[in-house]
């Protein structure tokens, strides 16, 4: 037992230690906005101004924004004044700097490698096999990139992880208490708060019910504890929304977001109440989804991309550019090649297996194919539920499937080469280290899109491997 917590110790610390050079170094180049970083960095500084506003996505990634801000204020003697009078901040100041903005995203990310890399322990019970399958977590480019920006993605995927290394935990317990469901409820709030696809984890519920019945607890216990999670997600819920409207409770320049006349009044006299309030949060959310765009393959410029086309990283984004003489400096969302084929050879695998399990009755490692089942069911959930979605989404929102997918890999490869993992054979260790040097390669050969490097035509050419790709050089 105790060597198997100094294992875990060192393993965490290695991550830990690459991940900060990976995630966290230099988070704060460049000291340039892109993407929604125009957006999510104007909503922080109202946050930091009581200055009243609505946005697309609950408060939670904001407010961790603004918190980032308000620790190291690198700004104090900027002018952004402007910023608490658009929703859009179309340019900054010369002088302003991201450190703070960028902060908790970067911090995020970093942390989120060793969080993977728990998950893949708790499923397997597998140190170094988990040590080295979180490679494919600490070296995806397109998750590195969104965590080293005033972004949601980081922060979301820190709460889904947590979640599911609850979740395990829970799932392998033959005796769930109150405080376990709780638990499990503040962190799916939390992070539905910060993004609202991450509803889809809701489903770990199931299986949860499900072992409850195996364990011969009565409906009533069942339905109790499941009360008692939603209860505490609900109070979670309630509390980041009523923190939302204490920081916001001046309108500046006329900027109501669609109230009423009436609801401007009762909010300009404090009173209206919290329920009042999370409806016309609600209500902005749907009006403003109404004006979101539909992917449209024809328009110009689109960077929207198919869903059934996002495991094959189609297609990427370029965030930002800068060009001198004959070389250009790009950050672009483009994934690592390896690791997102990993996942899709993982999800192809494991949906042949549920298939040939439940029509052909194919036998199976009973504790193994469950989890197996349960990922491949969320993966294949979320894909379909986003499908209903008629607005354009883009690559990024393959983040939450793209996780699920890679815990499949690993999950893939220990059942089929269990008796190799523990019989140490060289073969096997042999060939599953060359594919992590493969993964780190690509990490590398691709970090120029990743940290804002400069490449010149020829360089950029070279890693142009597939046109469905859409990576277009600046010339």
């Amino acid at each position: 037992m105790l060597q198997n917590i100094y294992k875990l110790f060192i393993s965490s610390f290695i991550l830990l230690t690459a991940g900060y050079f990976v995630y966290f170094k230099n988070y704060n180049y460049p000291q340039k906005p892109f993407w929604d970083e125009n957006y999510h960095i104007a909503s922080a500084y109202k946050y930091l101004n009581n200055i009243f506003f609505l946005e697309p996505h609950p408060p939670l990634g904001k407010l961790l924004i603004a918190l980032g801000e308000k620790i190291l204020h690198p700004n104090d003697k900027v002018n952004t004044e402007y910023f608490l009078k658009t929703d859009y901040i179309k340019k900054f100041p010369k002088n302003f700097k991201f450190d703070g903005v960028r902060f908790i995203p970067a911090l995020a990310g970093w942390f989120n490698v060793v969080l993977f890399f728990l998950i893949l322990y708790f499923l397997t019970d597998k140190i170094f096999f988990s040590f080295l399958g979180s490679f494919l977590y600490l070296f995806d480019n397109a998750l590195i990139v969104h965590s080293r920006a005033a972004m949601l993605e980081s922060i979301q995927i820190f709460f889904i992880l947590i979640s599911i290394l609850i979740f395990v935990y829970m799932y392998k317990k033959n005796k769930l208490t109150y405080f376990n469901y709780i638990l499990l409820g503040i962190l799916i709030s939390l992070a539905v708060m910060v993004k609202l696809n991450s509803l889809i984890i809701i489903l770990l519920y199931i299986p949860l019910i499900y072992k409850e019945f195996l364990n011969k607890n009565s409906i009533s216990q069942i339905i109790l504890k499941l009360i008692t999670s939603v209860i505490s997600f609900l109070i979670i819920v309630l509390l980041i929304f009523k923190i939302h409207f204490l920081l916001t409770k001046n309108i500046v320049d006329n900027r109501i977001y669609h109230l009423n006349k009436n609801e401007i009044s009762l909010f300009k006299d404090n009173k209206l109440n919290l329920m009042k309030e999370i409806k016309i949060y609600f209500r902005y959310i749907k009006i403003y989804e109404k004006g979101v765009p539909k992917y449209n393959p024809c328009k110009k410029n689109e960077n929207g991309s198919l869903v059934l086309t996002w495991p094959l990283m189609d297609k990427t984004i370029n965030y930002r550019w800068h060009k001198i003489n004959e070389k250009t400096q790009y950050l672009y969302l483009i994934g690592n090649p390896i690791v997102w084929l990993c996942g899709l050879v993982a999800v192809i695998l494991s949906l042949a297996m549920v298939i040939s399990r439940f029509v052909y009755s194919l036998p199976v490692k009973k504790e193994k194919f469950e989890y197996i089942f349960i990922f491949t069911v969320l993966y294949v959930s979320y894909m379909i539920a986003v499908l209903q979605i008629e607005r354009v989404m883009y690559l990024y929102h393959y983040f939450i499937p793209l996780i699920f997918s890679l815990i499949l890999f690993n999950l893939q490869i220990e059942y089929i080469f269990e008796d190799e993992i523990n019989n140490k054979d060289l073969y096997f260790w042999s060939g599953y280290v060359l594919l992590i040097l493969l993964v780190i390669f690509c990490w590398w050969w691709f970090s120029p899109f990743t940290y804002y490097e400069y490449m010149n035509m020829t360089e950029f050419n070279q890693r142009n491997w597939f046109e469905f790709w859409h990576l277009k050089g600046i010339y």
